[in-house]
């Protein structure tokens, strides 16, 4: 049976089925599509960080046609369906295929936005994309406030959300946003998701698997091969991640298949003697056979690279330090490897090539690359092994602790400023993690230096370098992990704790009032003037802080909603918590919603401010019965 979601931020909104607008973003490609009783429509996708499938893809339509008859399958306001498998078994992929099906896209008209998450995500930049993606230049504070906007945005898009590699069921709640025509399809191993419906991914057949040997190999495997190639496969669990490994060890003629077979059942026999479980971020859920035929692979290919380049292995393990789905640009690998930016990029092609790492999208549309969670997980480990290790079979490591190995990157870094951090270059990667390596390295106090640190102007060096680069979001989250540092100190610190915290609360004030300071009437004229859409004019009136402020901006904006968003303005005058504040909107919505006319004279009766209480009935008059006409004047006389 599937699933029926009720959003955590109800909101009232009609279903309506007339014409979508298409906000201007990323265009992947333009397909006519015809829904029911719609006019024709084009589709617009905004793909933030989805890539295409990779070029040795096998289809799996039995697999892929039961994910899109969930998705098809209910009009409810908000459905979650969760492709739920084994970490390798190709759920990425399958979900970046069925982005690329003509009836998905004819389905969600509008677009698909795409986020991955793993373990330890940053939720509110991430959020920021998507805002971004739909066209807005607004960033909320807070995931919380990012969410509401979302919401509002999406009230009457028909879009795919796309979530993937979920580790956590709190970090998807935040992008549960869509409105009554949107879906969100989640890719999760163990997560279990409340009124969801479950599509479990199951494992390749025996012709897919070897179909996709034979693609990844770019050869044919002979009838004599087949035996072996078989058993490669069973030995492999069916994996694709695994088959691509062995694979690529055929293409570059490292050993042939029976070579490869007898290699593979050697590193699981040697695997079974070690507890995998220190490899933090092993699937749980997966068999322990599973696990060991993964392990096995990579450490195949680790073995085939070290023969062949021993540089270049050491060079990829320094990848580990990472954070998790973490996007590595070529500038970065230059600055990390300190190697020439041309060949740090080729360098970078030739790991993805041998399947250690996969392409990623930068959201300003250039390639980079990114680990698998088990390729981050085998690398971090592997740094910090001996170089010599005792074992013969066992791997080389660097021989470095994780606090070493991050402040050698944040060393290379530092050589490229003149002693502060906000002058470095934006690289697509150091201004998102800085503050991470700078925990991790242990070097806390550079991260309170980082943000009390100021420009020319005297304004915050920091966030003006955020700002400079669109990544106000980054910021934020910078001062949440500074202000959680600051917390830490109260103890063994108390005077130097509580004076960080109290900056960080002034910060934190002075963005918020940032945020909400725009004026009412200038949120109005950008509506009527056709520069903002009536979803985005609705998202910023919710994020004003100040009660009168969005009183008076939903009172400005009502009159050149549609109907369709009318409820959606009725939802927000109804939290404002000021009782005041609430009534008077109300009674000013009350002239645009006939259902409201009955209870305006209630409202008006609230509004304590007499200014406004005048202001709202001389609104109300031309629109009240005769029979509400003489309580209506009883309460103008109450007026001084």
């Amino acid at each position: 049976m599937l699933a029926r979601e009720v959003p955590q931020q109800t909101s009232v909104r009609q279903k309506t089925q007339g014409n979508r607008n298409i906000v201007p973003g990323v265009v992947q490609g333009d397909v006519n599509v015809y829904q029911g009783n719609d006019k024709p429509k084009t589709f617009s996708s905004y793909l933030c960080n989805a890539d295409l499938p990779p070029a040795n893809y096998v289809k799996r339509p039995g697999e892929l046609q039961r994910v899109k008859d969930y998705l098809f399958s209910s009009a409810e306001t908000l459905v979650i369906t969760a492709i739920h498998g084994s970490g390798g078994i190709g759920k990425s992929v399958l979900a970046k295929v069925l982005c690329q099906q003509a009836d998905v896209r004819g389905r969600f008209c509008d677009g698909i936005l795409w986020v991955t998450l793993g373990a330890e995500p940053e939720l509110l930049p991430l959020m920021n994309q998507w805002i971004k993606a739909l066209g807005d230049t607004f960033e909320p504070l807070t995931v919380e406030a990012a969410s509401r906007h979302l919401m509002t945005l999406l009230s009457e898009k028909r879009m795919l959300l796309v979530v993937d590699d979920a580790w956590n069921a709190d970090h998807v709640a935040p992008f549960r946003v869509g409105g009554a025509k949107c879906r969100l399809l989640v890719t999760t191993r163990e997560v279990y998701l409340p009124e969801a419906e479950y599509c479990e991914l199951q494992l390749m057949t025996l012709p897919q698997s070897l179909e996709m040997l034979e693609k990844t190999a770019r050869q044919p495997i002979d009838e004599c091969d087949r035996p072996v190639a078989t058993a490669l496969v069973e030995a492999l669990g069916f994996l694709p991640l695994g088959l691509e490994l062995a694979a690529i060890q055929v293409k570059e003629k490292v050993a042939n298949w029976a070579e490869l077979l007898s290699q593979l059942q050697a590193e699981i026999v040697r695997l079974e003697e070690f507890d995998l479980s220190e490899l933090s971020g092993m699937n749980t859920q997966a068999s322990r056979s599973q696990n060991i035929s993964l392990v096995a692979s990579f450490n195949l290919s680790f073995r085939s690279l070290y023969r062949q380049n021993p540089e270049q292995l050491a060079q990829f393990l320094w990848l580990g330090i990472t954070p998790e789905d973490a996007i590595v640009t070529g500038e970065m690998a230059a600055t990390l490897w300190q190697l020439a930016p041309l060949r740090a990029k080729k360098l970078l092609r030739t790991f993805k090539n041998r399947s250690l790492l996969l392409e990623a999208q930068q959201p300003n549309g250039e390639i980079g690359y990114r680990l698998q969670d088990i390729v981050r997980y085998l690398t971090k480990h592997l740094l910090q092994q001996p170089s010599d290790p005792a074992e013969p079979d066992a791997l080389p490591g660097l021989g470095l602790t994780l606090t070493a190995a991050h402040n050698h990157l944040l060393e290379t870094y530092k050589a490229k400023t003149r002693g502060q951090w906000q002058q470095l270059a934006d690289d697509g990667y150091i201004h998102d993690h800085l503050t991470g390596h700078l925990s991790q390295a242990g070097r806390a106090d550079e991260i309170h230096t980082l943000l009390s640190e100021t420009d020319g102007d005297g304004r915050n060096g920091w966030y003006g370098a955020c700002e400079r680069l669109g990544r106000t979001a980054t910021f934020v989250t910078d001062l949440a992990r500074a202000w959680t540092l600051a917390e830490t100190m109260l103890v063994s610190k108390p005077t130097e704790s509580m004076v960080l915290q109290w900056r960080y609360g002034v910060i934190r004030a002075t963005l918020n009032n940032l945020a909400g300071n725009i004026p009412p009437a200038l949120i109005a004229r950008l509506l009527t003037s056709g520069q903002w859409q009536s979803t985005q004019a609705l998202a910023y009136v919710q994020q004003l802080p100040e009660f009168e402020k969005r009183a008076d901006a939903l009172v400005a904006i009502v009159p050149s909603l549609p109907d369709s968003l009318k409820d959606e303005a009725l939802t927000i005058a109804t939290q404002i918590p000021s009782r005041t504040w609430k009534a008077y909107a109300l009674c000013n919505l009350a002239r645009h919603i006939p259902s409201l006319m009955d209870d305006a004279l209630l409202f008006a009766k609230q509004i304590q401010a007499e200014s406004r209480r005048a202001s709202a009935l001389s609104g109300l008059a031309p629109h009240l019965p005769k029979e509400q006409f003489e309580p209506a004047l009883a309460l103008v006389e109450q007026i001084q």
